[in-house]
């Protein structure tokens, strides 16, 4: 045997040895890398120069575009003694057809002595441009005129300007003629599509036939014209990007320098900051590659600036190096490990093994935990195999169940545990679980050995061995009975409740006539009292009498109404009766309290409302009252207003919506979700400052829900309410009434301070075939009535705030020419006016379409004869 020493010296030696190979093998990844790293570069520099060069010729490209056009047009004069501007205008919209990016039109520039301008306009607008005027701005003695421009609707504009009125336009074009040649322009802004936009002007000289051109003077003193064409920087560069795929981004600056107000166009947009020096390479730093390139175009030296995307980076494999070192030293380490591993092979088997036997002990212990665990647990558990025949129990299946393990060893649950009212779709529920090897988790009702209904909540779980395969089911089992017992207790109770609710409910629906009748007693026979002879002290005490039994009967009203359709005794009608009426017959109730309060109570009913339908009227008439009545009472000042409007048909149904807006308080964003709940206000202040039981809005949804429809709400703090509600009724068809030819072309003049209520008067009016002047005042009544307009009537509200309506008509009627204008005078409801003096009628806010058509009728045929009543359109 080796001795201690030499075995010492082997094991350091081997155990240098990983290390050794590690260190070998990672200088050759490095040296590696170091190459490849040197290769790709010079491949990505090459690839670099290749796309700038492709991005350089593509826009020298574009502009040979637009060169090869001007060469053509240049030609036209070659091939005729004159040019006309039409002959110009029909080559140039040719030629537009071909126009390429950025070349955004085709013009020709004619050199006209300031004396000719006069016969130079004559002469174009002769030939087919009638609007063709000259700029005449500065006092240059020739003038380089745009004749001829394609397309016009873009280069709008153009056509007429003094190329020559500008310096940098006027530089170019004498440059090209000078040189006769092709000359790019500096930076200027063209106008394009109504605007000013960033371009360039390029301009080919034309010269007078059989004139001397040697020498720059000659050439200049020669030229005819030219032909040009104006370039958009922007639209030439859109897309040049993409001939390097997106890889590279430009700068284009115009001159030899790369300051920030020499800037034409910005690939990627990265310098559009505002920088105030030279934009130089640390502007480009974080790029891989950048260069700067210059070109000269048309005799303009452009400057690019080429530099690197990160689309470039992508496709050009510049992480191959890297990803070679890394996988370079990661198999070096790889390699290293495994020399270790072969090393060290024994001394790793034994640690192995030994952890494999702790790994061993250590579960049997766990298992011998979890075995105490479920036969201790109080909930039943059990184990069967595949076929659901029973292995193992715990003690909790015994105490729950009375079996043992030794008298259903072997059994199929189902033989000893099922009863009469076990649920035999839960067993079928179980078994699918089971043949598709799922969990299963439900409640079932089991019967104990002595014959005790147990519930059971349920959950089964598959049981698979390491490979995956199903081993059988373990079933765990915990007692519910109890829970059970406890919910149908409660059930019972609930119905029970429910039971006593309905019937208190129908007690009081079948008692509304009893309930009622005695309190219409007492307010019949409170107002039968006022109608007699009182002293002061009697009329108020009576007063009372009957103001609190209509309050009274108001709160048993809602009471049994919401008892009758809590209770389900309430039938809807389906009867045909008249919208309009149904409608205006609400408005009509709340008309007298709107008018104490000073309110405008509007009602607004478009011409496409069907006046015939098929539905329940008292019912609607119902929700329309307590809506409208809520509205009036929470509105101190301002308006009311009830509108209806048609939303779509389908055959003979008609879905409507019916608004009832106002300008009241308001309802806070938080109390919505309360407004329609039985017995509730917005808070306690609103019952004792307005009254109420808080069953109206409650009504109101139940009422809308039973029609089958929705009742909704919008509000604003201080600004108002909206409560709609939408409704599909049947249409019942009708015969269209005429336009009575009285009333077919009347001018009548509308005269009220409230917009909303000038806008339906006005609208009532021309349905009817009429024309109507609305105006707001009854200064600007009087202002167009001295001034002579005509009108055959006039409409004049009672209240307004300067002048009203009996001052008003007293003023018109001692203006000249007007003591015969009918007057038509809108009153509040409650007030007695005598309809003689200067009115032909008065009708009663909010006004009816029916009334105030037959009081304008009337008031036409007494005028024209007699005349057949109509009924309104």
């Amino acid at each position: 045997m080796p001795s201690a020493p030499l075995q010492q010296a082997t094991r350091r030696r081997i155990g240098w040895l990983p290390w050794a190979v590690f260190a070998v093998l990672a200088a050759l990844t490095v040296a590696a890398w170091w190459l490849l790293a040197a290769e790709t570069e010079r491949t990505a520099r090459a690839r670099f120069d290749r796309l700038a060069e492709r991005i350089n010729n593509t826009i020298r490209l574009r502009f040979n575009t637009a060169a090869h056009l001007l060469h053509g047009a240049a030609a036209l004069p070659e091939a005729s003694s004159q040019v006309t501007a039409t002959e110009w205008s029909v080559y140039l919209r040719h030629a537009a057809a071909q126009l390429d990016s950025g070349v955004v039109g085709l013009g020709y520039v004619e050199s006209v002595d300031r004396a000719d301008l006069e016969a130079l306009e004559q002469r174009v607008r002769a030939e087919g441009q009638p609007g063709f005027t000259v700029e005449r701005a500065g006092n240059n003695p020739w003038l380089y005129v745009v004749v001829a421009i394609e397309p016009q609707e873009r280069n709008t504009g153009v056509l007429g300007l003094d190329v020559g009125s500008g310096k940098t336009r006027k530089g170019a074009a004498e440059a090209a003629a000078r040189q006769n040649e092709m000359v790019l322009s500096r930076r200027i802004g063209l106008d394009y599509e109504h605007r000013k936009v960033p371009g360039f002007l390029l301009f080919l000289p034309v010269y007078q036939k059989g004139a001397p051109i040697g020498t720059p003077a000659e050439r200049l003193a020669a030229v005819e014209g030219w032909v040009y064409a104006p370039i958009r920087i922007d639209e030439l560069m859109t897309g040049i990007a993409d001939v390097a795929g997106g890889q590279l981004d430009f700068e284009v600056f115009e001159g030899d320098g790369t300051r920030p107000e020499a800037l034409l166009y910005d690939e990627d947009g990265h310098l559009n900051s505002g920088l105030a020096r030279e934009i130089t390479d640390r502007d480009f730093s974080a790029r891989a590659f950048h260069d700067l390139q210059t070109m000269m175009i048309f005799g303009r030296q452009w400057t690019l600036r080429f530099s690197t995307r990160p689309a470039f980076e992508r496709a050009n494999f510049s992480v191959l190096p890297t990803v070679v070192l890394a996988g370079g030293l990661a198999m070096s380490a790889l390699v290293a490990v495994l020399t270790w591993a072969l090393v060290h092979s024994r001394r790793r088997a034994l640690r192995l093994a030994e952890d494999q036997i702790t790994g061993l002990r250590r579960a049997e212990e766990e298992s011998r935990r979890l075995a105490l665990v479920a036969s201790r647990t109080s909930s039943g558990v059990m184990l069967t195999d595949t076929e659901w025949r029973v292995q193992w129990i715990n003690e909790g299946f015994t105490r729950l169940f009375g079996f043992t393990l030794d008298e259903i060893r072997g059994r199929q649950p189902v033989t000893f545990m099922i009863g009469p009212e076990t649920d035999p779709r839960v067993l079928e529920a179980m078994g699918q679980a089971g043949a598709a090897g799922r969990p299963y988790i439900g409640e079932i009702l089991n019967y104990a050995k002595d014959g005790r209904k147990v519930w059971i909540e349920l959950e089964i779980q598959p049981v698979r061995n390491e490979a995956g395969a199903l081993t059988g089911f373990m079933g765990l089992q915990l007692d519910i009975t109890g829970r059970k017992q406890q919910a149908a207790q409660l059930r019972e109770a609930k119905e029970a409740a429910e039971r006593a609710n309905v019937a208190k409910s129908q007690f009081l629906a079948m008692m509304s006539h009893e309930i009622r009748t005695p309190m219409n007693g007492v307010i019949g026979m409170a107002s039968l009292l006022l109608d007699s002879p009182l002293t002061p002290d009697q009329r108020e005490s009576a007063e009372t009498i009957r103001q609190s039994g209509q309050a009274l009967l108001a709160i048993i009203n809602d009471i049994l109404d919401f008892s009758k359709i809590e209770s389900g005794r309430l039938e809807l009608d389906h009867t045909e009766f008249s919208l309009r009426d149904c409608i205006e017959g609400a408005v009509d109730v709340l008309g007298p309290t709107a008018a104490q309060k000073q309110l405008d109570l509007l009602c607004e009913i478009p011409g496409d409302v069907p006046d015939m339908v098929r539905g329940d009227p008292v019912r609607l008439r119902q929700v329309l009252v307590n809506l409208i009545g809520n509205a009036v009472k929470f509105t101190e000042r301002g308006e009311v207003l009830v509108k209806v409007r048609a939303l779509a048909r389908s055959g003979p149904e008609v879905d409507l919506v019916f608004t009832v807006w106002d300008t009241g308080i308001g309802i806070p964003a938080g109390h919505m979700d309360r407004l329609f709940l039985p017995f509730s206000q917005v808070d306690a202040s609103m019952t004792r400052r307005f009254g109420g039981t808080g069953l109206g809005l409650a009504i109101c949804r139940r009422l809308v829900e039973l029609m089958g429809g929705g009742i909704s709400v919008e509000s604003e703090v201080g600004r108002g309410s909206s409560f709609s509600f939408v409704l599909r009724l049947q249409e019942i068809p009708s015969v269209a009434a005429g336009v009575p030819t009285e009333l077919c072309g009347r001018r009548i003049l509308i005269v009220e301070d409230n917009a909303t209520s000038r806008r339906i008067l006005s609208g009532m009016v021309r349905r009817w075939g009429m024309e109507a002047v609305a105006v707001d005042a009854a200064a600007r009544a009087l202002e167009l009535l001295a001034g002579g307009e005509q009108f055959d009537a006039a409409i004049l509200d009672l209240q307004m705030p300067e002048l009203d309506g009996r001052a008003l008509a007293r003023s018109i009627r001692e203006l000249p020419g007007r003591p015969s204008l009918p007057l038509v005078l809108l009153a509040n409801p409650g007030r007695k006016e005598n309809p003689g003096g200067h009115f032909r009628a008065i009708l009663t806010k909010p006004v009816k379409p029916t009334q105030l058509f037959d009081a304008l009728l009337a008031i036409f045929a007494k005028r024209d004869g007699s005349a057949a009543p109509v009924t309104p359109a």
